[in-house]
């Protein structure tokens, strides 16, 4: 295929994405205003918009006027929401939508290029990019005021960093993206915190270790450091707030104590229902009535969520493996899990979509095991797997993966054709 060819072709999938996903945008504002619902779907979306407007104010970086979480939320998402509220003290929620649309063309044009990065076929790259710009569970995660959007972009911009530090033999230069688009997903979403690390040990243990010849090892050592070195130094200014704030290293949020008892816990059912975290503000309330040690309250709060759920999962070794065989479920379910969507179309949609990437993705997978680069499409899926048989699983947390899915999928489509 021509290279002119190409690029209108890549256009017109570009705009194919914007006009579904601002039509997704407007239609889904238009119902929930239509249906006096509210107008965030998901409770995460009000706690980034109370946040982003604090960083546009100059206000304290903490949501909820009672409770003052102050490590509440990573301050990525925020700071995408933040020039909103520089333009109105009260924009519309539908400009978030419409500025999560424009994350979404992002993010089909970012699968269009891993594709090319690590296939070098431009019809596989065309394919890929289709699938992300038609793909249902991607348009929705562009209407809806979430993260997971950015998180999308963030990490196929990882994969194109990690892509150009292979091919330049780990130059240094080429280091330094890798650890800054490390950091700037953990800012975006917290779990993106061990996702390189588990990636790299994955390789190590499983790659071609004849590869790794003395020179080499040296080569991949010192740009390990730059890596590291970087993503430190991004992630410093948030590190050294928390530690003012705290007394102790966060790094990333205190949120880790409530979302393990949402997974592990007596009255755990694989999805999510905070309501246990005002009886646990309740019991601490209670103990620093009769006097405390000065410790910053979420910390405590944390650790006391995180102490009765890993108690719990002590004393309940069944209940766990079955919640994670529940949740396992949910991650990968062919159909909606929330009975909003649970109506005959929304089935239609993810079933018809999801079940034959899924299975194309998963032929990709193993037809193209030996070239390294496609590794690192399916290996953040065994990440993600591995992170929500422990945490609470839904669809919107497999959307951030399932890019690299189409990828692998397009691959697999197009192998026959191919050299």
């Amino acid at each position: 295929m021509g290279r002119r060819r190409f690029y209108a072709l890549a256009a017109l999938i570009l705009l194919t994405a914007l006009a579904l996903r601002l039509g997704g945008a407007i239609g889904w504002e238009r119902f929930t205003a239509s249906h006096g619902e509210a107008p965030f779907f998901f409770g995460d979306s009000d706690s980034y918009w109370q946040l982003g407007r604090a960083l546009a104010a100059g206000a304290p970086y903490e949501h909820d006027g009672l409770r003052h979480w102050k490590i509440f939320r990573m301050p990525g998402y925020p700071l995408v929401l933040a020039p909103l509220f520089l333009v109105s003290d009260a924009p519309p929620v539908c400009a978030a939508r419409l500025e999560n649309a424009f994350l979404g063309c992002l993010t089909v044009l970012l699968t269009g290029a891993a594709a090319l990065a690590a296939f070098r076929d431009r019809c596989v790259s065309l394919l890929a990019m289709f699938l992300a710009a038609v793909m249902p569970e991607l348009i929705f995660q562009s209407v809806c005021v979430l993260s997971e959007e950015l998180a999308c972009a963030l990490n196929l911009a990882l994969f194109l960093a990690i892509a150009a530090l292979a091919r330049s033999r780990f130059s240094p230069a080429r280091a330094v993206w890798v650890g800054l688009f490390w950091a700037l997903g953990v800012y975006a979403r917290p779990d993106a915190l061990y996702a390189l690390p588990f990636l790299a040990l994955v390789l190590l243990l499983f790659g071609d270790a004849r590869r790794f010849t003395r020179c080499h090892a040296r080569r991949v050592a010192a740009a390990s450091a730059v890596i590291l070195a970087v993503f430190a130094a991004a992630m410093a200014p948030w590190w050294i707030r928390n530690a003012r704030l705290t007394g102790r290293f966060v790094p990333a949020t205190l949120q880790v104590g409530a979302s393990l008892y949402d997974g592990l816990s007596p009255t755990a059912d694989g999805g999510s229902d905070m309501e246990f975290v005002d009886r646990f503000r309740d019991e601490l309330d209670r103990t620093l009535e009769t006097g405390g040690d000065g410790e910053f309250y979420e910390v405590r709060l944390d650790r006391m969520m995180k102490d009765a759920a890993l108690d719990w999962a002590k004393e309940n070794p069944k209940e766990v493996l079955r919640l994670a065989g529940a949740k396992f479920l949910r991650l990968w379910n062919v159909f909606p899990n929330e009975a909003a969507f649970s109506g005959v179309p929304a089935k239609l949609a993810i079933c018809v979509s999801f079940a034959p990437l899924l299975v194309c993705a998963l032929w990709g997978a193993w037809r193209f095991r030996a070239v390294p680069l496609a590794r690192l499409l399916w290996i953040p899926a065994v990440y993600v797997t591995l992170l929500h048989l422990v945490f609470v699983a839904s669809l919107r947390y497999r959307a951030p993966i399932l890019p690299g899915l189409a990828i692998l999928a397009a691959a697999a489509v197009l192998a026959p054709h191919r050299r």
